[in-house]
């Protein structure tokens, strides 16, 4: 998970075994790393995130949200609420704030001849349709100039790593053929439910023989992967390497 750090061998440990014991789910961790990202610049200790996650345990997603914003001193996100209408409807209760409620009425008058009478419901539904078109990478295939590139891509040096890591760069026929063919999202597969997560929440690229050992960037080393599910992949790949630096 980003912002564990150095001494992140040990909460890894904790997380994974709280995990398996059913105290913490993805969503308690992915609301924990918001904490340990917004504590890093007060360089938080190690007993101090494993205070946050246990803080954290059994708390419902809502709880967790008002836990977060008293340790990070923000606000509480304003509750949405979902209820069931007439036929196949729902209802959505939501507070916008004025930036929003400008930009809404904004993009009403954009669309005034396909929404005459400016109903927000249909704003919403064409606002996301046109979102969806520009966003949606199934939907956008790569211009056809870009043909001429390997679609395994090429070595680019990552700053991070101080040039050491060669990354690849991962060509756009390749990320189009990734998102068209693999829309049932998250491939992550609990090791114990044996239960796929298909999470579409911030999908991310990921090699699953990373780069770090000799991974190639081609189609059949690469899946789709929540960012959740991501960083606990990386973190727990981190911690072997360690393991194994030990043992060696």
């Amino acid at each position: 998970m980003q912002g564990l750090g150095s001494e992140g061998s040990k909460c890894m440990q904790v997380i994974e075994e709280k995990l398996q014991e059913g105290k913490l789910n993805l969503s308690q961790l992915a609301t924990a790393q918001r904490v340990f990202l917004h504590q890093k610049t007060k360089c938080p200790t190690q007993k101090q995130k494993l205070e946050v996650l246990k803080s954290f345990e059994g708390l419902p997603h809502r709880q967790c949200e008002k836990e977060a914003a008293r340790l990070t001193g923000s606000q509480v996100p304003a509750r949405e609420k979902w209820t069931s209408g007439s036929g196949e409807d729902v209802r959505l209760s939501v507070t916008l704030d004025h930036e929003t409620r400008a930009l809404l009425d904004r993009f009403k008058e954009l669309t005034a001849h396909q929404n005459p009478t400016a109903s927000t419901a249909e704003a919403i539904k064409l606002a996301l349709k046109v979102a969806i078109t520009i966003k949606d990478p199934a939907l956008n295939p790569p211009k056809r100039s870009s043909e001429k590139k390997s679609t395994a891509g090429k070595k680019m040096k990552n700053l991070k790593s101080n040039n050491r890591i060669a990354r690849q760069h991962i060509g756009k026929d390749l990320k189009h053929k990734l998102w068209t063919e693999n829309s049932k999202g998250c491939a992550w597969v609990d090791p114990h439910t044996k239960r796929r997560c298909g999470s579409r929440f911030k999908v991310q690229i990921d090699h699953i023989r990373p780069v770090s050992r000799n991974g190639e960037t081609e189609y059949e080393n690469l899946q789709l992967l929540c960012a959740a599910h991501n960083h606990f992949k990386s973190n727990k790949m981190l911690k072997e390497d360690r393991t194994s630096c030990f043992d060696t």
